[in-house]
């Protein structure tokens, strides 16, 4: 989103009807057709304000959310990064 998200979601939240969300730590490189600061790593393990986020979606978005992750090489399998998604879950959106 470059750094457009607020802007993104005031406008056009109405006529979403599925998120993929990953976090990240933006644009590192300043090369938007480079992908690599894209990390796809589990909500809260970036730089996106997860916080501001749902609580501005909660108001009025009902799709649903697809978790894109990538496991990260300090990632040890897969129960735990369930359960790093699941503790996002508890946090931000319940």
């Amino acid at each position: 989103m470059t750094g457009s998200l607020k802007i993104y979601l005031d406008n056009y939240l109405h006529e979403i009807i599925s998120m993929h969300i990953h976090d990240n730590f933006g644009d590192v490189n300043r090369d938007y057709r480079y992908a690599a600061d894209d990390k796809h790593l589990i909500p809260g393990n970036g730089h996106i304000d997860w916080a501001n986020f749902i609580e501005k979606v909660k108001k009025s978005y009902d799709g649903a959310f697809v978790f894109e992750i990538i496991p990260q090489p300090e990632s040890n399998n897969i129960e735990d990064l369930l359960g790093d998604i699941k503790s996002f879950i508890k946090q931000f959106c319940l």
